[in-house]
């Protein structure tokens, strides 16, 4: 029974460390989010594209999706309206420079 019971503590310790949670994202949720975010600025007209550099514009979409969201899952279900929200923030911190 110890045997056991010390197998599920470390069995759950193991899983814990692959969890998302908001503001830590495993690398998996990162990385399926900035291709999202990629895959989404495809459809960006070229003009657009000259004017946003989409790898620090999806870079800073991620990162303030991990601090809004436990993960990636749960985060591609948000609405047109918090999508628009998150892209704006992110478009006026790349023209502010940050």
């Amino acid at each position: 029974m110890k045997k056991l019971l010390i197998a599920f503590t470390i069995l759950a310790a193991i899983s814990s460390c692959e969890r998302s949670t908001k503001g830590h994202w495993t690398e998996s949720d990162k990385s399926k989010a900035l291709k999202d975010c990629k895959s989404g600025a495809k459809d960006l007209s070229e003009l657009e594209k000259e004017m946003i550099d989409v790898d620090k514009f999806c870079n800073c979409a991620v990162e303030k999706l991990e601090k809004e969201y436990d993960n990636f899952s749960k985060a591609d279900k948000m609405g047109d309206d918090q999508i628009q929200r998150f892209a704006e923030i992110c478009i006026m911190d790349l023209f502010k420079g940050e």
